[in-house]
């Protein structure tokens, strides 16, 4: 699951919600580009880890935070919308997509 996040405080609420609701949780991986202002320690803090925004991810033992997240973190201020910050985060990641026909 692709998320791009723009300054948003619901990001890892709806991570929680998603693998909550996901019928195999260890089949889900998430990548997330988190754009906020990265002069802002506090807004860094808050809003690209899972404790500073006051989400518990603790009582989901069948999925990890280590394996099945993958973030990276970029200046508000250099946003360009959600489909570059998928394309972004598909360079710089080590990932192979692969389509069926």
């Amino acid at each position: 699951v692709a998320i791009p996040s723009y300054r948003d405080k619901e990001t890892w609420p709806t991570i929680k919600s998603l693998i909550q609701t996901a019928h195999h949780p260890k089949r889900v991986y998430v990548g997330v580009v988190f754009q906020v202002d990265t002069n802002s320690i506090d807004e860094v803090h808050s809003l690209t880890s899972a404790k500073g925004s006051g989400v518990s991810l603790k009582n989901l033992s069948y999925w990890s935070q280590e394996t099945n997240i993958r973030s990276i973190t970029l200046d508000y201020k250099h946003a360009t919308g959600e489909h570059c910050c998928r394309i972004t985060y598909l360079e710089r990641s080590n990932f192979m997509i692969a389509f069926a026909l």
